[in-house]
């Protein structure tokens, strides 16, 4: 039986709507903001990333001694990566240089003798090694300071260990810098031979004893 004339063809069944996209697992705190509240329990993983990593210190200089010592904490366990990372390794000079020095500590207790060598060498982690003998407690970093003297020869010659050298001369204790001294007579006609070495002899007598 046809429809009667004029009669409405019956409207199509509506196409079933697509299901709402799912919500990001984690929202990044907005760039603008620098509360350390922010970026509590995500430290460590905007750290690594390169927007992150200046979000977070404009964080750590905004904040207090205790919300830097919370945010340092967030990075236990991951010192030797963090010096390492092209991006995290200014987070890290950042609490090093801002926060309580107790607070920091972790970062020297996690470097053994070969890790503080290899930082000690490597383009970032040499700048770690520097800010913690300007920052902690002479005995906090003390391992430190002995494993880089205990390997003055190949360290005076590094392009990178150089410089942690030249800071121990700057910042370490008076018989630390005296080793430094005694090393360089020992070894004169070597350094002053290599580029790198000279540079460390000029600065010993610049600065001096």
């Amino acid at each position: 039986t046809q429809a009667p004339s004029g009669a409405s063809e019956p409207a199509p069944a509506a196409e079933p709507s697509a299901p709402p996209a799912p919500a990001p697992a984690t929202t990044a705190p907005a760039l603008g903001s620098s509360a350390p509240a922010e970026v509590r329990g995500q430290v460590w993983q905007l750290s690594q990333d390169p927007q992150g990593c200046r979000h977070v210190q404009k964080v750590i200089e905004e904040a207090t001694d205790d919300e830097r010592a919370a945010m340092a904490a967030e990075l236990r366990g991951h010192a030797n990566d963090a010096l390492r990372s092209p991006h995290a390794n200014y987070v890290l000079q950042k609490l090093i240089m801002l926060a309580p020095p107790e607070a920091a500590e972790f970062v020297a207790e996690e470097l053994d003798r070969e890790a503080t060598l290899q930082a000690a060498k490597h383009k970032f982690g040499c700048r770690i090694i520097q800010r913690l003998i300007e920052r902690l407690p002479p005995a906090s970093v003390r391992h430190i300071v002995e494993a880089v003297l205990d390997n003055f020869s190949a360290m005076a010659r590094h392009p990178y260990g150089n410089y942690v050298v030249q800071n121990i001369m700057l910042n370490g204790l008076a018989e630390q810098r005296e080793r430094v001294l005694r090393s360089i007579e020992g070894d004169i006609r070597g350094l002053t031979s290599d580029s790198f070495g000279c540079t460390v002899v000029v600065a010993a007598v610049s600065k001096g004893p």
